[in-house]
């Protein structure tokens, strides 16, 4: 027999409280939804769920990166400025900012999954275009709107499968996605050393379009998040998602279930806006959030898009071999996305973050004040730094989807990655501004006080939500 637990709403919550006998079934049926997914064990389904949607994480890391290694290319070849190189990057992290926040509005009006299709559309149909660019300012505009799709498939998709997926074993799911995205990094930077010489840049694009085919088979593994239509209201089809996951791990009713676990009613509001993300007691989340996503942002994405650039230009490496040296760093890139994957439900987001932020700085200050230093010095330290920036970059999306509630979550967790690309679009300006006037010794240490502000940031704001279930941190 089921037991129910009710919280108590605080006087700032009260006014959202149930109030009528509709709104109190209301609560006790997305109370259900929620017991019943708590207490499923992993199974192949939860595989077969990160697979999925990690190959639409592995083709938005291909999309990401593909500009940063075709740039060296057409800095030659359309005689880019350092200035114009900067431009491109930050626009199409422009376009990412609107995306995260404006795809992450629209799923919470209409569904997790029917957004993340729509993005996957926009990434497909905006490389394939992109390969016909035949000028600069056309380059920038594709650039532009194709990020659209790029901002709003991670927020989107981290979402789902966090609100699919228990407590026990959540921070491990959604970090195993970054490390698809991680590894989508470094196959593309494998890819780039045969596809650009053998095939020119625009094969890049063509590559790009492939997200464009998982719209078509994703709803066959994926359902829509019952969190989500539970909210909604819509308790049947919740159900029936549930249901449906149930099945599948239950091979068809012959694996035996764990019993459900006592409901615990939460307070329902089926709107959440944007002002909702500073009020009731989540200014110091959003806050803390936001800081730490441009922190580790500044300092993770500027190493991946600005390297090649630097390795050819400060450190005169040919093109293949800065293709090469870019593939280290893509190991160590998804190196440290599997360590977050080993680490974050066993010593907590906190000491995850503090460890990739704090220990980040560390290579990046012996760069930037050292001076001249061999080249052999430089690949390994960059690459220590990059792994230990993994670890906090695969951790990040896990946290941000984790301390909202349902209501705003998708939207709150937008947000958050839009500063992200805030990041990715500041950076890359200031960065070329750094080697234009003062020199790479000033770009290392613009990267370092950015890891220090981080993890300063989580050790005084940052809550722990380790081993906890979603409705527990949201009240």
């Amino acid at each position: 027999m089921l037991t129910v637990k009710a919280i108590v709403p605080t006087e700032e919550h009260a006014t959202h409280s149930p109030a009528t006998a509709a709104d109190a079934n209301h609560a006790a049926a997305a109370a259900e939804i929620t017991a019943r997914i708590e207490r499923l064990p992993f199974s192949s389904w939860h595989v077969r769920l990160v697979a999925v949607v990690g190959i639409a994480h592995l083709l938005d890391a291909f999309d990401s990166l593909a500009i940063a290694l075709v740039l060296p290319v057409l800095i030659e070849l359309w005689h880019f400025s350092p200035g114009q190189v900067g431009l491109v990057f930050s626009i199409g992290y422009l376009g990412q900012i609107v995306g995260a926040i404006g795809l992450s509005w629209l799923s919470e009006r209409f569904g997790r999954l029917r957004v993340l299709r729509l993005a996957l559309g926009i990434m497909a149909v905006l490389s394939l275009a992109t390969a016909f660019a035949g000028s600069y300012m056309t380059f920038v505009i594709l650039r532009l709107i194709q990020g659209l799709g790029l901002g709003g498939e991670v927020p989107v998709a981290a979402t789902l499968v966090n609100e699919l997926t228990p407590a026990r074993f959540r921070g491990r799911v959604i970090s195993s996605l970054q490390s698809i995205f991680a590894a989508g990094l470094f196959l593309t930077s494998f890819a780039a050393v045969w596809l650009i010489p053998q095939f020119g840049w625009k094969s890049m694009f063509y590559l790009g379009a492939l997200p464009g085919l998982l719209i078509f088979v994703i709803g066959g593994v994926v359902p829509e998040s019952p969190r989500w239509l539970a909210l909604r209201g819509r308790i049947d089809e919740a159900t029936a998602a549930t249901e449906r996951i149930e099945t599948a791990i239950s091979k068809q009713g012959t694996r035996t279930l764990p019993a459900v676990g006592p409901l615990t009613l939460h307070p329902m509001r089926r709107h959440g806006r944007f002002a909702d993300l500073f009020r009731n007691g989540y200014a110091v989340r959003t806050v803390c959030i936001w800081v730490l996503m441009f922190c580790i942002s500044a300092c993770g994405n500027a190493l991946i898009t600005w390297l090649p650039t630097i390795y050819k230009t400060v450190y005169h490496v040919t093109l293949t071999n800065t293709f090469l040296l870019s593939s280290v760093l893509g190991i160590a890139g998804l190196s440290g996305a599997i360590t977050s994957v080993l680490v974050i439900d066993s010593i907590g987001r906190r000491r995850t973050f503090m460890l990739s932020l704090f220990g980040s700085a560390v290579p990046l200050i012996v760069l930037g004040l050292a001076g001249q230093v061999p080249m052999l010095a430089v690949v390994s330290l960059l690459t220590v730094s990059n792994y230990l920036l993994a670890i906090g970059l695969g951790s990040i999306h896990t946290y941000a989807t984790e301390i909202y509630p349902t209501r705003m979550r998708a939207l709150g967790a937008g947000a958050a990655m839009a500063w992200l690309r805030i990041a990715q679009v500041v950076s890359p300006l200031v960065i070329g501004a750094l080697l234009s006037h003062i020199g790479v010794g000033a770009v290392f240490l613009f990267l370092a006080v950015m890891g220090l502000i981080g993890g300063l940031t989580v050790a005084v704001a940052a809550i722990e939500t380790k081993g906890r279930i979603l409705e527990e941190i949201s009240v």
